[in-house]
């Protein structure tokens, strides 16, 4: 009898604060890409050491700055070398410190790092594919 209680008065509250979170977190950078500034693309950064989008219908390369300042980074790339720089964000999209981020990569998990000269690495050579969605790090200040 005591859970229910605690149940029926606790529920709404909890229930409450995961709504809060979820839609207080930037959302997600879109498929499409009217929002985004899309890697390749005329007056955009370049792929660099031969890294491309993988294509088949998964999301290109691209990044965008919301309104609070977080920069998100989605896509689907493939080839490139291992180590390699993949491009080069422009100033305004740079972290203020290095990061080493998660990156899915075809059935594994790997890093790459977002330097503080705007360059995004990979770590080591893929084979497959990597996923760039859902990277999001605070722009330089």
């Amino acid at each position: 009898m005591r859970f229910k209680i605690f149940a029926k008065r606790a529920l709404p509250a909890v229930l409450i604060a995961v709504a809060a979170l979820v839609f207080s977190c930037a959302p997600p950078v879109s498929t499409g890409d009217a929002d985004c500034r899309v890697i390749g693309s005329a007056g955009e950064p370049a792929f660099q050491n031969s890294w491309t989008n993988y294509g088949s219908g998964f999301a290109n390369a691209a990044f965008r700055k919301d309104a609070d300042g977080y920069v998100h980074l989605r896509g689907t790339i493939q080839g490139g070398a291992a180590s390699s720089v993949i491009f080069t964000l422009p100033g305004g999209y740079r972290t203020g410190g290095n990061l080493m981020i998660a990156v899915y990569r075809g059935a594994l998990n790997s890093s790459a790092g977002v330097i503080t000269d705007g360059t995004i690495m990979c770590g080591t050579q893929f084979t497959s594919f990597v996923s760039l969605d859902n990277v999001v790090y605070n722009a330089e200040q």
